[in-house]
């Protein structure tokens, strides 16, 4: 289940291009195939970094929306260290 780097770099970027259109004020729809783990991780992600939510916080209200949202184990570890890292919460 050890995530390949590259996961965390392409989630994280893409977390970056929502804040860059949202910054703009233009809306954002992210989506991949079941709607379950890929673009619930990149939104996950966007929340972390740059609305400063706990992964928690940010699942919980992903899930409101979207009740399957589950990120896959590697993605989940990806979110937990990133979580780590941006809020200093363990």
């Amino acid at each position: 289940a050890d995530p390949h780097p590259a996961m965390g770099t392409a989630m994280e970027a893409a977390a970056d291009k929502i804040a860059e259109l949202r910054d703009g004020g233009r809306p954002v729809v992210v989506v991949c195939r079941k709607g379950m783990s890929r673009s619930v991780s990149c939104v996950a992600a966007y929340l972390i970094k740059h609305e400063h939510w706990s992964l928690r916080q940010a699942l919980q209200a992903i899930r409101a929306a979207r009740p399957i949202a589950y990120p896959h184990l590697g993605f989940w570890i990806l979110l937990r260290a990133l979580e780590v890292r941006e809020l200093g919460t363990c």
